[in-house]
């Protein structure tokens, strides 16, 4: 049977992974929020986007999310809800977060 904290983060990834449209050819684009200091938590925007539509989503950078160590996750804020990633994930946003903007 499920536990409480189970139940809870099986409706935080059903919330995160909605299925996408491949009809429009949407996408999932990340906007990393801009962090004071290395050490600091991170945070993130992840938007689903059209390039099919008149949205303007600007430059982007590809990344695959999916690889490295699964059996021990590290804590990362998505649109205000704490997701556990695979630590390959979590350093490279820590390297790649700028300390006065957005990264998309």
């Amino acid at each position: 049977m499920a536990t409480t904290t189970e139940n809870q983060e099986a409706l935080v990834y059903k919330w995160l992974y909605e299925p996408i449209s491949s009809e429009n050819l949407d996408i999932r684009v990340l906007n990393l929020e801009a962090g004071p200091d290395h050490d600091s938590g991170i945070s993130c925007w992840l938007n689903t986007v059209s390039p099919m539509s008149n949205q303007s989503f600007g430059l982007f950078e590809a990344l695959s999310y999916s690889w490295g160590d699964s059996s021990v996750l590290r804590d990362v804020l998505v649109n205000g809800q704490t997701i556990g990633v695979t630590p390959n994930l979590e350093t490279f946003l820590r390297h790649r977060r700028e300390t006065d903007k957005t990264v998309t």
